[in-house]
C-alpha cells in the first residue's frame, strides 16, 4: 500500500519533484498488487479535459507499473481531514 498526504494537483503528488504523470511509464510494480491512497488535492480528479487523465487515473490504467485500486480526492480537500485519513 502506498499512502500520500500533503499538497498535490491533477498531475503530481506534491508541489515538488515527487511523482508526475509523465513518470508513470518508468515505474514497475514487479507483479505486486499495490493499492494507492492519496489524500492530496485533485489527484483523483475525474473532470479532466478530453484525452487526459489525472495522476490516479494514469496509475490505475498503467500495465505493470500501476495500482489495482485507489482511494483519492477528486477535488480540493481539507488538509486536516486528509491528515486523519492518511494517518490510519
Amino acid at each position: 500500500m502506498t499512502v500520500n498526504n500533503g499538497h498535490g494537483s491533477t498531475q503530481s503528488f506534491a508541489y515538488g519533484n515527487i511523482v508526475f504523470t509523465d513518470d508513470i511509464p518508468n515505474l514497475s510494480n514487479d507483479q505486486r498488487l499495490p493499492v494507492l491512497v492519496t489524500m492530496t488535492n485533485l489527484n483523483g480528479c475525474l473532470a479532466m479535459p478530453s484525452g487526459s487523465r489525472s495522476l490516479t487515473g494514469e496509475i490505475l490504467l498503467s500495465d505493470g507499473a500501476g495500482a489495482v485500486a485507489a482511494f483519492a480526492s477528486t477535488d480540493k480537500s481539507q488538509e486536516k481531514i486528509g491528515d486523519q485519513y492518511g494517518a490510519r
